[in-house]
């Protein structure tokens, strides 16, 4: 009897491991390909039930990262700064990937209620491609973060939103990794009129 209780309970483990091992690489159960392609697979971090002991294999390191990025977010009128490399463009091009829309609007939400915030939009990319190209890429990706917000959020003013591009003249990572690749190619956030805004 122990023996086929023990059987079962093996079977119904790997049972649990084979649905959400699926579940995980499903675009519509797990989402897009970057967070299936995580090393810490969530199919692993089912299989510990995180639904009784909590999150396991670093499940929890997304949301942490989100955390940190929504802080971020609303610190930006006390500090009149954001980077982020998380607003994310199609290869070699200014269009906006659909993911970085909701980014965008947490932004536009908050310069919404600083319509008077003179904010410089700069583009920053990696080292890939020619300095000419990157530097082109960066004005045109800023300007295309610009158009976003000016076209969802009413009551921003045109005049008030400036943009530069950098190219890859400033990283703040190393182009040699992937990593440091994605962290250059970044938008910033500038308040040019923070100490006004303070009075």
């Amino acid at each position: 009897m122990q023996g086929r209780k023990g059987m079962r309970y093996i079977s119904l483990v790997l049972l649990i491991a084979f649905f959400f091992a699926a579940a995980a690489d499903s675009p519509a159960l797990a989402g897009d390909r970057k967070d299936r392609d995580r090393p810490d697979s969530k199919a692993l971090c089912y299989i510990g039930m995180p639904w009784l002991f909590g999150g396991t294999c670093g499940c929890s390191d997304g949301d942490g990262a989100a955390e940190a990025l929504n802080r971020s977010i609303e610190a930006f009128m006390d500090t009149g700064v954001l980077s982020t490399s998380e607003i994310e463009f199609e290869l070699e091009s200014a269009e906006l990937k659909s993911g970085s829309q909701g980014l965008l609007d947490k932004i536009g939400a908050v310069l919404s209620n600083w319509p008077e915030a003179e904010v410089e939009i700069a583009g920053h990319t990696d080292d890939s491609g020619s300095e000419e190209f990157n530097q082109k890429l960066s004005e045109e990706r800023a300007e295309s973060v610009r158009a976003y917000l000016l076209e969802n959020f009413q009551k921003l003013e045109e005049d008030n939103l400036k943009t530069v591009g950098h190219g890859e003249k400033y990283p703040e990572a190393s182009n040699d990794t992937a990593e440091g690749r994605r962290h250059n190619r970044r938008v910033e956030f500038r308040i040019l009129n923070l100490d006004d805004l303070r009075q």
